[in-house]
């Protein structure tokens, strides 16, 4: 361009206006001169550079400060001026100031109307400053590529007048357009739009939209569009305006297919799981983390009104609306309080009062569900109802207390007197009418005839009238069919008096006079006897009784009935121990008189038929003799008889004081005393064989038990063989044993029990004499010593006698 042109462009105002005011530096380089001087800067290129326009006019371009990075391309720029080309680079210079700036530096030659090149006009682009407009829309074309390659979106950028600017390769494809998006920039896209309109379903509507978008120009987020071949895809429209002014829109296509398919499965699959959330015999519930409902099963809920109602809603919520306690909502909101800070499943249990009044009881669990950064997301609640469960365990403690309620009756009666049991019995009618939660516990005796019974033990509830007064000497068949269930051993449930048969006319009229709503009643059996029976009235309400808990009522109807009997016993037993002591009197009185009345005579008959025996020597015949001898004989068995009679008849009644026994002194004196005539004549051996053991006992007793067993076994022994007796001892934790052995004519088997007979001889009195009690005292004095005896013997060899001492 001549220098006569560019003054004349220098002197239009209006384009000089236009120059001086955009943000870009320009600047004009005579290229006719070697140093390539500066001819024009404008305003913008001042406020780039810091240098003045006057300062910078005349001045070659390198006369600046560039970075010396730039002065490598200075080849570049030198070849450009020579070849009167283009240059273009982006370069790091420094201001006036020394402070760094960045931008970008095109030089474009300018020619002549002989196609010479004269200058070279020189742009700048600050790209310190983000908003410099060319920067910001390379920028921006750069984020929209990044953006379409990333996305995988198909990008249409359109101006005010629907003119293609801007499309990519993703949005051809997915419109089948087989052209290079740059060939296709200036394009109409009203007339595009008609082309591939018929991809869609629709046609019409496609375009009838586009226009309603347009006119709108409200931006568009995920509109879905289907395609005629299956696809689907998702639109966004981003209308562009700067300073309120419309410069055209963007389209945005995503091919949304696969993900309306996995969409479809996923729905299908949330379907699914939905159904079996829904099949779930438990409660089922999701909760955002603000403790609203998003999900509720049928069983939570079985409504599906009040379900959707809920969605949304709270705990809270649904109390007010139902009626419920707030507290349950309440509780309910602590706990997922907790679940949130310790981010943890929670178990607890529930119960709940439905508007009926019934009690309900649940076991739940929450779970949080936690995002990325750990915050609550969503709660999972479960919950199964476990009222039967509930019942089942309250029923279980029911059933053990009352165990133990009846192992504390029982204990009670183990220790007591006689005399405590009518009130022991009341006592335990208190305790399991409370327990049992009846107004009225009861027990009814049969006479010995069981034609009449009486109310003989009665407890009442506070309130309750008592009936004992008027219950009493009832004729038994007055309720007939009361009567058949007893005898048959069967108890009687009536929960109502609706229970009763027909036939009890007679029971529904004494129940009803007493006022009885429901009770229980069990026969009391003993050795299959019927001696009366127990009953649990409930007098203000109807009480339902569990089988299992009858079987027990059962129990303390046994115990009590124990105690009736051991209370008969016992009176019975008084009565015995009467008649014993008297029957000990008078064998105490037969005792003395045995002693004396019967004894003297005897003594004298003894002892005159000795005198007359004497006096009588040689002046009578031999029959006269040998019957003299035989009375005086007699008199004497008959006094060993009575002796042996008064030493067992004190073995049965008396009592005697029970001391320590040193039984190898006590032997010794038998032997020395009582026996030393009958060993010398026998030429007897007694051998103790162990140091023998201390005893307890009563000394006279354990004397005579050694002297008769120690005196048979020399007495009972075989000619011509010398006797010898054996004894021994050991013990165990309980008795003390004693064995004293003989080698003499031995016992039969067949009398081992008879021998301790009273009375019982196995032998002549002419070949052995005595009067057959002895062995039955020894049997009566171990037994008075809490012991045993027993015998074993072989015919001609020897016997045994074991007998035992107990420990005291």
């Amino acid at each position: 361009m001549k220098l006569e042109t560019f003054k004349e462009f220098q002197n239009n105002y209006l384009f000089r206006e236009a120059i001086e005011n955009i943000p870009n530096g320009v600047i004009i380089i005579d290229c006719s001169k070697s140093d390539n001087p500066i001819i024009y800067a404008n305003k913008a290129f001042e406020n780039i550079t810091g240098y003045s326009v006057e300062e910078s006019i005349g001045k070659s371009y390198w006369g600046f400060h560039f970075d010396e990075a730039f002065l490598q391309k200075v080849q570049l720029f030198n070849d450009a001026i020579k070849n009167r080309s283009e240059f273009h680079s982006v370069i790091k210079a420094y201001r006036k100031d020394g402070k760094v700036f960045w931008c970008d530096l095109k030089l474009s030659p300018t020619k002549d109307s002989n196609d010479n090149v004269t200058n070279f006009i020189g742009i700048l682009n600050d790209l310190t400053e983000s908003h410099k407009t060319e920067v910001k829309l390379r920028e921006a074309t750069t984020r929209i590529s990044a953006l379409i390659y990333s996305l995988q979106a198909g990008v249409l950028l359109e101006d005010q007048n629907r003119k293609i600017v801007l499309l990519n390769d993703e949005f051809c494809k997915m419109f089948g357009i087989n052209a290079n998006p740059i060939d296709l920039v200036g394009a109409d896209c009203v007339a595009a739009s008609e082309q591939v309109k018929f991809l869609f379903k629709g046609s019409d509507d496609f375009i009838k939209r586009i226009d309603e978008i347009l006119i709108e120009r409200k931006r568009i987020k995920a509109e879905e569009l289907e395609l005629v071949d299956g696809r689907s895809f998702e639109r966004d429209y981003i209308p562009i305006f700067i300073s309120d002014n419309y410069l055209g829109h963007l389209w945005l296509y995503n091919d949304i297919t696969n993900r309306k398919k996995y969409e479809h499965q996923i729905e299908n699959l949330k379907r699914f799981y939905e159904q079996i959330l829904n099949d779930l015999p438990g409660q089922v519930a999701v909760f955002d983390s603000d403790y609203k409902y998003i999900y509720l099963n049928p069983e939570g809920v079985k409504n599906p009104e009040m379900r959707k109602w809920l969605m949304g809603k709270t705990d809270l919520d649904y109390c007010k609306y139902r009626g419920i306690d707030i507290s349950l909502a309440e509780r309910r909101k602590s706990l997922y309080e907790q679940m949130r800070v310790e981010k943890k499943l929670i178990r607890f249990e529930e119960k709940n009062t439905t508007p009926s009044g019934e009690e309900k009881y649940y076991l739940r669990a929450v779970s949080p569900l936690l995002d990325d950064d750990g915050n609550l997301d969503r709660i999972i609640a479960y919950g199964v109802e476990i009222t039967e469960q509930k019942l089942a365990e309250r029923a279980l403690k029911y059933r053990l207390d009352f165990e133990n309620l009846i192992t504390t009756i029982s204990g009670s009666f183990i220790s007591i007197d006689a005399s405590m049991i009518d009130a022991t019995i009341n006592k335990a009618l208190n305790s399991i009418g409370t327990f049992a939660e009846v107004d009225r516990t009861y027990i009814f005796e049969f006479a010995s005839d069981k034609k009449s019974m009486n109310n003989t033990f009665e407890w009442c509830r506070e309130g309750i009238e008592p009936q004992i007064e008027n219950l009493q000497e009832i004729p038994s068949d007055f309720m007939a069919w009361w009567m058949s269930k007893m005898e048959a051993f069967e108890h009687i449930y009536l929960e109502s008096l609706d229970d009763l048969p027909a036939e009890a006319t007679a029971e529904r009229e004494v129940l009803s006079m007493q006022d009885i709503k429901s009770l229980v009643v069990l026969p009391l059996v003993f050795n299959n006897k019927l001696m009366g029976f127990l009953g649990f009235d409930s007098v203000r309400v109807h009480k339902k009784w569990e089988e299992d808990i009858i079987k027990l009522l059962n129990i303390i109807g046994q115990i009590f009935t124990n105690a009736l009997i051991r209370k008969e016993n016992e009176f019975k037993l008084k009565q015995l121990l009467i008649n014993y002591e008297n029957s000990n009197k008078a064998l105490s009185e037969f005792a003395y008189i045995a002693s004396h009345d019967l004894r003297e005579p005897l003594r004298k008959i003894s002892s005159f038929g000795t005198l007359l025996q004497r006096s009588l020597d040689g002046k009578v015949f031999d029959d006269d003799k040998e019957n003299l001898d035989f009375m005086i004989d007699g008199a004497r068995r008959m006094q060993m008889m009575i002796d042996d009679l008064l030493s067992y008849s004190r073995l049965t009644y008396a009592a005697k004081e029970k001391i320590r026994i040193n039984v190898n002194e006590l032997i010794n004196k038998i032997k020395e005393f009582e026996l030393s005539a009958l060993i010398e004549e026998t030429e007897a051996e007694i051998i103790i064989e162990n140091d023998l053991l201390e005893i307890v006992g009563v000394k006279t007793q354990i004397h005579q038990l050694f002297q008769n067993l120690i005196s048979n076994g020399i007495k009972y022994k075989r000619e011509n063989v010398k006797p010898i007796v054996k004894i021994r001892t050991h013990k165990t934790n309980q008795f003390v044993y004693f064995e004293i052995e003989d080698n003499g004519i031995g016992i039969p088997s067949k009398y081992y029990q008879q021998i301790f007979e009273m009375f019982k001889r196995l032998h002549s009195k002419e070949k052995y004499r005595g009067s057959g009690i002895g062995l039955a005292v020894c049997k009566k004095i171990v037994e008075n010593h809490g012991g045993e005896i027993s015998v074993s013997s072989e015919i001609d060899k020897g016997t045994i006698f074991t007998f035992s001492i107990l420990h005291s």
